[in-house]
């Protein structure tokens, strides 16, 4: 009787193990994405708002704006 048992024991871990053997690897865990890339903030000349820099416009004079309609009414005097 017990070398029954240890017979079943043993085809059941031989085939546990062919059919493990047979499946595909897992796949591997997604990348990450690399952390965005600091980038300079500026603040609006209107408004205050402070933006990033490839965001803003800029007029002649270097000065720095959130948006053409505050580029046009130019810097707050206040």
């Amino acid at each position: 009787m017990l070398k029954f048992l240890l017979l079943i024991a043993v085809v059941f871990v031989v085939l546990w193990a062919m059919r493990r053997a047979s499946l595909p690897p897992p796949p591997a865990p997604p990348r990450r994405n690399s952390p965005p890339r600091l980038e300079a903030m500026v603040r609006c000349s209107h408004c205050g708002l402070h933006l990033p820099r490839s965001e803003a416009v800029l007029d002649e004079q270097g000065r720095v704006f959130c948006s053409v309609p505050h580029r046009i009414a130019g810097p707050r005097t206040s």
